[in-house]
């Protein structure tokens, strides 16, 4: 029965739902009754409303959400485990079928149980973008301390999952499957046996998921401030089946890549500047991170302010 089910996730913002529109358009069946597109994702989340409602309802049960989680293992009870069975029960009747959910990464271990012969991709993506992109999408995003949280829980259960059942599981960087997605075929084909054509071209929208290269100086304060996570996020780069490793220099040529940029200056002055300088008020710089999204000429202002400090704090 489980032998061609597919499952999709990765941490929210991490390009999941580009994947899974990417493998439905190669044959997989996501489900029937979708979550609606909102203003955060206009394409589509490509999640089937019956695991999304049993996951986020065990989350709630026990106090939680997306992002406030625990790092241990969330155990079902009975009550659940059926339900799981029921909503499983209720797809199998497709020849393959999966799911697409992001908090599946909490539940990996019981939906193996459920489903021995199942398959999963799990799609990652450098913390800092999905901090920024989640800042922008979600209010309750906005304490950063919560996301790099909820990064580090999502892509550790990835992590330990994936290093036990090798043979069933891609892992990917989201960047590196557009870079490649001749590459990500045949990975597919090779390790799941499925053949598909994966049309990224109709699918893939730049604008609203393209990373620009790290700077140095971001990396040497994530290294500083938050080692265990740039330090799983390298773990999960060695360890993929497909990665991608960022080359260049930061190159502001257009209003999108001096958003990238700009933002990133406002998440180094969110998270450094409100230590360094008591005065500058947290809702000051909320605003300036929304002010970026309006009004490109912020960003210039934002990132000469940001090179400015760069030089002062890091000598660069």
């Amino acid at each position: 029965m489980d032998r061609n089910v597919l499952i999709i996730t990765g941490m929210h913002r991490s390009g999941t739902s580009l994947m899974t529109n990417l493998i439905q358009s190669g044959g997989l069946h996501i489900g029937d009754n979708l979550l609606k597109p909102n203003r955060t994702n206009r394409h589509g989340f490509f999640e089937d409303v019956d695991f999304w409602s049993f996951q986020d309802q065990i989350l709630k049960k026990r106090g939680f959400n997306d992002l406030s989680i625990p790092e241990e293992t969330i155990h079902w009870t009975d009550e659940e485990i059926n339900k799981a069975k029921d909503i499983i029960n209720s797809k199998s009747a497709v020849a393959f079928w999966g799911w697409k959910d992001p908090r599946t990464c909490l539940f990996l271990n019981q939906w193996f149980s459920l489903l021995p012969e199942a398959k999963f991709v799990f799609v990652f993506r450098h913390p800092l973008y999905v901090l920024l992109s989640l800042i922008y999408a979600v209010p309750v995003s906005r304490d950063p301390m919560l996301v790099i949280h909820g990064w580090y829980v999502y892509n550790k259960h990835i992590l330990d999952f994936y290093k036990a059942n090798r043979q069933r599981s891609i892992l990917c960087h989201i960047s590196g499957v557009i870079r490649d997605i001749e590459k990500f075929r045949e990975i597919v084909k090779t390790k799941f046996g499925f053949d598909m054509q994966l049309n990224l071209e109709q699918i893939y929208h730049p604008i609203e998921l393209k990373d620009m290269p790290i700077n140095s100086f971001i990396t040497q304060y994530m290294m500083s401030e938050y080692k265990p996570v740039y330090d799983l996020y390298q773990q999960l780069q060695g360890e993929a089946d497909l990665s991608f490793y960022e080359t260049g220099k930061t190159n502001i040529k257009d209003d999108i890549k001096l958003l990238n940029y700009a933002i990133e200056a406002s998440l180094f002055l969110y998270n450094a500047t409100l230590e360094k300088y008591e005065h500058l008020r947290r809702s000051r710089v909320l605003a300036m991170v929304d002010a970026i999204y309006k009004y490109p000429i912020v960003g210039r202002l934002l990132t000469s302010i940001f090179n400015t400090l760069s030089k002062v704090w890091y000598g660069k």
